[in-house]
């Protein structure tokens, strides 16, 4: 069975635009998957800033219901980040489980404070070519109804109870 998913998942990214391709490598390639790199919540916070500017700003998206991540890897950091900033429901798709509760707990309770402030944090994009610095804060991407839902205390007791199961 896991040979048969492996097989599937390098023939549709063969087809795939260089950056997704980029983005799933680790699934059909050999890499460091799998490795623990003890990275910090605000890497997964600076990369789902970066992703959130690109959708809002240049796709026109700032409601997002679902989000599903292939080779979430060793942390689901990002998908901690997206159910903080409103998403309804996470999806995290890997061929092996790679995390631990304990630490994508530990990460979870580290990023509350960067939705819950309202501080601004220099991303660098890609803009016609050039690499650039944007300053940008949550709240510049995402409506504040969708914010203040996802951080409501009851939803984030839901969302540790997950983790933590």
């Amino acid at each position: 069975m896991r040979k048969t998913i492996y097989t599937i998942l390098k023939n549709v990214a063969r087809i795939l635009p260089n950056p997704v391709y980029w983005r799933l490598s680790p699934l059909v390639v050999p890499t460091a998957a799998g490795r623990v790199t003890d990275k910090p919540a605000r890497y997964y916070y600076n990369i789902w800033l970066r992703h959130s500017y690109h959708l809002v700003k240049k796709e026109k998206l700032s409601r997002f219901k679902t989000v599903a991540e292939l080779g979430p890897g060793d942390s689901l950091g990002l998908g901690i980040c997206w159910l903080l900033a409103g998403a309804s429901c996470y999806y995290a798709f890997d061929l092996k489980e790679y995390g631990s509760p304990e630490k994508n707990l530990s990460i979870f309770e580290s990023l509350i404070p960067y939705f819950r402030g309202d501080n601004e944090d220099v991303i660098e994009i890609v803009e016609n070519g050039r690499r650039i610095q944007v300053a940008v804060r949550p709240s510049d991407l995402i409506p504040d109804q969708q914010m203040s839902h996802g951080l409501q205390p009851e939803r984030l007791g839901r969302i540790r109870s997950a983790i933590k199961g």
